[in-house]
This record gives structure tokens, sequence and C-alpha cells, in this order.
């Protein structure tokens, strides 16, 4: 079956798109184009011709709670020099990417202090690649989430190489309620971070689903530090993986609670491949070799 062409034009809310990689949701706010390689800062940025040059151009341009739409085209590169290099600052936005593989927006982070903060409630972003590895050691954190009911979705990180790695990849605190982190994946297949996710904060309603996490972390894939109580957590279908000897996949205070449910882990050891706090388990599973299958993690209730 053959695209129909229509001459006079289609109107539509949102932005029809074929084959974008993205999701691009339908609004009554409005679109901005950003790509930069063709953007320019004094553009307007609502169309595909007259782009802005980086995301946070774009989000000066938004208006808060009118859900405004951040379109980042195929083949754009930005380099975060500076911490806040993107700051998320306006409540009710959302940052798509387009392009499938190598095509997807790619964030690089230049300096140690690099950061994509998000410091307004109701913020997603979608379908973006960051590299942490490529250009400086120890990048602390890429994002630096502040504000409630944000949502971080298929969102692909390399955290480390050879030659650099950094720490972590998600911060959050204490007003980080309902945070959404799904279909992501974070590789660090080289020693030297400590954790993908750093739940910090006595935080309520966090969601982490279908994630993949895997590499050498000296904490844990995802980590939950001591004093920073979780409640009503969810954690569910995330492959967890941890190279480091000894330590675990996943690492809850011992008073958090929530659930985590249909997840699998694999570590050194089976004795750590979960510290799950005062959560429920359903149906999770620990692997500490190949060739060999899983057993359910914690004990079996009886």
């Amino acid at each position: 079956m053959s695209l129909t062409n229509f001459p006079n034009g289609v109107t539509s809310f949102g932005v029809p798109v074929i084959g974008s990689g993205g999701q691009i949701p339908s609004s009554t706010g409005s679109y901005f184009f950003v790509h930069s390689g063709t953007g320019n800062a004094g553009n307007a940025g609502k169309t595909t011709k007259k782009p802005m040059a980086t995301i946070d151009q774009a989000i000066n341009k938004c208006t808060a709670n009118k859900g405004d739409v951040i379109i980042v085209m195929p083949g754009h590169a930005e380099v975060l020099g500076a911490a806040g290099a993107i700051t998320a600052d306006v409540a009710g936005i959302t940052i798509v990417g387009l392009g499938v593989g190598t095509s997807r927006p790619k964030l690089t982070f230049s300096a140690a202090t690099s950061t994509f903060i998000i410091s307004a409630a109701n913020v997603t972003i979608d379908n973006l690649y960051l590299d942490m590895a490529d250009t400086v050691d120890a990048v602390a954190q890429a994002f630096d989430v502040g504000a409630a009911n944000c949502t971080i979705k298929n969102v692909d990180v390399l955290m480390s190489t050879v030659t650099y790695q950094a720490t972590s990849c998600i911060i959050t605190d204490v007003n980080c309620g309902n945070l959404k982190v799904l279909n992501c994946k974070f590789l660090a297949p080289d020693v030297g971070a400590n954790e993908a996710i750093n739940l910090t904060g006595v935080t309520d309603g966090v969601e982490i689903k279908n994630c993949v996490v895997a590499g050498d972390f000296a904490v844990a894939p995802i980590h939950n530090p001591t004093g920073n109580v979780l409640t009503n957590l969810l954690i569910s279908d995330c492959v967890l993986k941890n190279d480091q000897a000894g330590d675990f996949a996943l690492e809850l205070v011992s008073a958090s609670t929530g659930f985590l449910v249909r997840n699998f882990y694999h570590t050194s050891a089976l004795a750590t491949a979960v510290d799950p706090g005062a959560c429920f388990s359903l149906e999770c599973y620990a692997c500490h070799g190949v060739d060999k299958n899983g057993l359910l993690t914690p004990a079996v209730d009886s």
C-alpha cells in the first residue's frame, strides 16, 4: 500500500510523523522543533525549516502547563558543558526525540558537573541517547530530578568506557514523588560507576518499569541510600545485572515499602542479588552463573 498525497495539506491536533521513533503526543499546546545542524537561536522554532539550535532554547519558548511539546529532530547532537546546560524549568512540557538507533538525538556530557536538570513538575522526556563517557571522567549525574510527576522513558545511556566512567545517571530528591522511569537502558560495561539510579529523598510513588541496567557498579544498578525511605515504590519487569563481585543488583533501605514484581537479578552470588527493604516481592528471580536458570528471591513465602 502506498502513501496518499493530500495536495491541500492536512490539519490536525498533534504532528503526524511517519517512522519517527518517538511518540509525539497530541496537544492543544504549541510545538517547537530543535536541530543542531539547521537550527538557530534566532528562529521561532515553530517549523522544521526554522528550528531552534538547542533543547534549552526551545524550553525557554514554552508556556507552563499548556501542553507544549519540544520535538528534537533526528540527527540532533548537543554537548552539555555545565550544570543545568539543559534545565526543564517549565511545567507540563514534553521533550521527545525523533529517530531510531544512531539517528536519535544524542546528548554528550563534556564536564564532570554537566547536568540535565528537571526542576518543574509534569515534565516528560522521551527517546534520547545519552553519552556520559565520551570526553571526561566522573560525570556526577546526568538527570538531576527535583520535581514531581516527571517521566523519563525510552532513554538509552552509556555510562562507562575503558577511558571514562560516570558516577550516576539519575539522582532524585524529596520532591520527586510519582517519578516514572520507563523502558530505559543503562549500560556501564567498564568498572567505575556507582549506580545508574540513585533514589535519594523520602519519596512516594516512584515507578521503574521495563528497564535494563547492566554493568560494573560499585554500589548497585538501582540504589536507595541509607536514611532515604521510599513509600509505595514499584519496580517491575526490569533486568538488573551487577558485575561487581559482592554487590547488589538492587539495594533498598530496610524501611522502604512497595512492590518488586517480575524482576531478574544477576550478581556474583545469590545472597547479594537483592536487598528488598520492606517491599513485597512477586515472581522475582536471581541468577549468578551462565547456563543456569534463576531462583525465586527473596525466599518463597510459606
